[in-house]
């Protein structure tokens, strides 16, 4: 893959900082839903957030580990796949990078 173009490369490197914060936004929401879940034992949900904690990490790592601009078009389209930007976040990112990560192609 192709290195993205420098400009595209300064918008990326905000996008993606944005992105990561609602990843650990959405992470520690769905930590919390399992916490208070009273409907559930300590016990089962004690598993059941250590179970969203391993899955949340290995999202994590897949989707934000890399940090080139080599691999930025992969990464960008793993966090639109992931609807972890909004589309306004987009804008001023060149419209050959934005047509290459739709999540949909």
């Amino acid at each position: 893959m192709s290195s993205i173009k420098e400009s595209d490369w300064k918008l990326f490197k905000e996008i993606k900082k944005k992105a990561l914060e609602r990843f650990y936004r959405q992470a520690l929401d769905e930590f919390a839903a399992i916490i208070q879940d009273q409907s559930s034992t300590a016990r089962d949900r004690y598993m059941s957030l250590y179970e969203n904690v391993k899955e949340t990490d290995r999202r994590l790592i897949t989707i934000f580990d890399a940090h080139s601009r080599s691999k930025a078009r992969e990464q960008l389209w793993m966090i639109r796949e992931a609807g972890l930007v909004e589309e306004y976040d987009l804008e001023g990112l060149s419209e050959e990078l934005r047509e290459a990560t739709k999540p949909w192609l």
